[in-house]
């Protein structure tokens, strides 16, 4: 059977917002991908985020190893290149998250990773899901909050 796992970007949504969307989907678990769990924007640091997921009964895990360790390199090289190459020589943290999509499976829910970004393509979470759609067959990955919901990188 195919398992779902979405992803969503907050950039232009408030907290109560980010939340409806995901109440849309089977989701338990907000896997938060950046290196520093902190936003300038109210309800996006990681306490506070992870309070008022709680509050509708989604897990949140910050999962630094995840980040994207070249946001803010200056040195004209592809940030997301660099962070492509940044998981094939760490790919523990793809380990982790591939352990939490089988556990929420086996739940019959799914995890959400999340980051700032709006657009997937200018996030670097659509290269963990690439990369988790190479290790796991029969994954479906859709990304709420752009245009429409994107299917999209399906195995």
């Amino acid at each position: 059977m195919p398992t779902t796992i979405y992803t969503l970007g907050y950039q232009g949504l408030s907290l109560d917002e980010y939340i409806a969307l995901l109440k849309e989907h089977p989701i338990s678990l907000v896997i938060d991908v950046r290196a520093v769990a902190w936003s300038h924007k109210p309800g996006f640091a990681k306490n506070a985020m992870q309070s008022g997921l709680r509050e509708v009964g989604t897990d949140y895990l910050h999962l630094q190893s995840a980040g994207n360790p070249f946001r803010k390199d200056e040195d004209g090289e592809n940030v997301m290149m660099k962070y492509r190459s940044y998981l094939q020589k760490h790919p523990e943290c793809l380990d982790r998250i591939e352990a939490e999509i089988q556990q929420s499976a086996k739940k019959d829910t799914s995890i959400c990773l999340t980051c700032f970004e709006k657009a997937p393509q200018d996030c670097h979470r659509s290269i963990i899901a690439e990369f988790l759609l190479a290790r796991s067959p029969r994954l479906y990955v859709i990304h709420l909050g752009a245009e429409s919901d994107q299917l999209s990188l399906i195995s």
